[in-house]
């Protein structure tokens, strides 16, 4: 476990290998591009071209809990009338995932995917980071897609808790 005394500096060397990580992608299945760096926060956005809607995801490191946090916002600002189906949609989406979830947030009307790694009592390093923005990209790439499709009405509830076919 970290202490007090080396949290600051376990969250700097997170901090500065996640920027190292990002400065240096090389990514051949989405377009990459970083947005911006808020040292204050220590925080890095950033935007992938995926298939259809771009993602804008921010990772940031939060020293006070020694974990990294990734955010994205989807873009699909829910229709009022939808938000009973788009509820069901995200808690539908998220109870798939191993890492990783939706939220709907009524106050602010929109839908967000977050996930959290510790880095107590671990070395971080590119893997961890990798691994954050690749599973984020294709679950935010896929499930985008559901919740246009559920808030333009295309796709029912029904419909999408129906059994798939294999």
């Amino acid at each position: 476990m970290i202490n007090d005394n080396n949290r600051h500096q376990a969250a700097l060397d997170v901090y500065s290998a996640l920027g190292r990580y990002l400065n240096n992608r090389n990514d051949n299945d989405a377009k990459f591009e970083m947005l911006g760096e808020d040292p204050d926060m220590m925080a890095y956005s950033f935007k992938i071209s995926g298939e259809d809607f771009p993602m804008l995801i921010k990772i940031s490191v939060r020293e006070n809990n020694n974990i990294l946090h990734l955010y994205s916002l989807i873009p699909v600002e829910p229709d009022s009338t939808k938000l009973a189906s788009l509820a069901v949609a995200v808690c539908h989406a998220s109870s798939g995932l191993v890492d990783g979830c939706f939220d709907l947030d009524r106050e602010n009307n929109q839908i967000g995917f977050k996930m959290i790694v510790s880095y107590d009592n671990d070395r971080i390093d590119g893997g961890i980071f990798h691994y954050m923005v690749q599973t984020a990209t294709r679950i935010i790439d896929h499930y985008n897609d559901v919740f246009y499709l559920i808030n333009t009405g295309k796709l029912s509830v029904a419909e999408l808790l129906a059994p798939q076919e294999n």
